[in-house]
């Protein structure tokens, strides 16, 4: 408050209305003598950060019922280096124009080069494809030969 009563008398006399407003707004807030505190103002403010603190929880527990729900479908497969596996080839991977829809869906047995994290890995792909080389978990599926028996104890 003291400020601006300086801002107003001394500091710069000729620029008055610039600090009305916050001058009227600091005065009409002041706790004084008279009304000591507003009971209203401050149960106001009360309900306010209640709002908060309750719209705070209702998006944790939000935002955890949705990661619950994911994480139900997620998949949780670990591949390690010099793995074979498919890779599943979506449309998006290709640069325009060389993408059809007689391509392979899927090529495989590609080896893993390297494992960046449990959701990112890189393959060795055939020289003549111009992808990147980099897939995620969603994309590899484990490959098995067709000499091996996928169910040996299974006629």
């Amino acid at each position: 408050m003291v400020n601006i009563i300086r801002c107003m008398c001394s500091d710069r006399p000729k620029q008055w209305d610039l600090c009305l407003a916050p001058a009227e707004f600091a005065y009409n807030n002041m706790v004084n003598r008279s009304t000591d505190y507003n009971i209203v103002a401050e149960n106001f403010a009360a309900k306010i950060e209640a709002n908060q603190v309750d719209v705070r929880l209702k998006l944790e527990a939000s935002n955890a019922k949705y990661k619950e729900d994911i994480d139900k479908r997620r998949r949780t497969k670990i591949f390690a280096e010099g793995d074979l596996v498919m890779v599943h080839l979506r449309k998006k991977r290709f640069p325009v124009g060389t993408y059809n829809k007689l391509k392979k869906k899927k090529i495989g047995h590609c080896r893993i080069l390297k494992k960046i994290n449990d959701n990112a890995y890189v393959v060795d792909l055939p020289e003549d494809m111009a992808i990147s080389n980099t897939f995620n978990v969603s994309d590899l599926v484990d490959y098995y030969s067709l000499d091996e028996l996928l169910y040996p104890n299974e006629n």
